[in-house]
């Protein structure tokens, strides 16, 4: 079992599950735990420890570097521990890299064409990448945004800075998921409504059946 993960909440509360941080120490509402979809349970270090832990680790990342983060990655003397650790963890397990496309692959088989076609387009000349990003206009690392996958706009890119790039994926997300749910409100409404019975029908008169009903 992984390390980190809870069957139960250590309290529940009002109907509210209480979790205990394995960095503070503290129990917290689930609420104050980022969520997962692979186990019911949320992650093992709660909110407020993983943003000071990002905080610590871009202080030492730019004190190393000694210039904004994302610059300059090509060049392999201005990489970062972190950096150099993945290239090397790359070089070590190629097999579990290559395994990993093959199943992107399978998986997205449009979303990996068209960054093959991008890709392609990039070496031959046909695509030139910016050096800004299209929203911030920072000059960093670029990601390039498809808004679809379809033939004819597989070369139609946005190319955008890490931050900016995540930021247009949670709010579709959220479009998504909020476009979901009106679907789902109409039809418990659809299957709410009540059913129109049909009318009462007048009652019949009884039938002659001998001489005496005449």
């Amino acid at each position: 079992m992984p390390s980190g993960y809870k069957k139960e909440p250590v309290k529940v509360v009002n109907g509210v599950n209480y979790w205990e941080c394995t960095k503070c120490g503290k129990v917290k509402p689930e609420s104050e735990f980022e969520s997962r979809k692979d186990r019911p349970s949320p992650r093992s270090n709660c909110k407020s420890c993983k943003t000071e832990y990002a905080k610590q680790r871009y202080a030492r990342q730019r004190k190393a570097l000694g210039h904004k983060i994302g610059e300059k990655r090509s060049d392999p003397d201005t990489w970062s521990s972190v950096d150099r650790a993945s290239a090397e963890w790359k070089k070590r397990n190629k097999e579990r890299v290559n395994k990993r496309i093959r199943d992107y692959r399978r998986k997205y088989p449009e979303r990996a064409r068209a960054r093959e076609a991008v890709q392609n387009a990039l070496n031959s000349g046909r695509l030139i990448k910016p050096k800004e990003c299209e929203m911030c206009g920072r000059a960093v690392r670029l990601i390039g945004h498809h808004d679809s996958y379809q033939i004819e706009r597989r070369l139609v890119v946005i190319w955008l800075c890490g931050k900016c790039h995540t930021f247009i994926h949670k709010q579709r997300d959220e479009q998504r998921d909020a476009r979901a749910a009106r679907e789902a409100a109409a039809a418990r409404d659809a299957l709410a409504e009540p059913k129109p019975t049909p009318a009462t029908l007048p009652a019949s008169k009884p039938v002659q059946t001998s001489l005496f009903d005449l």
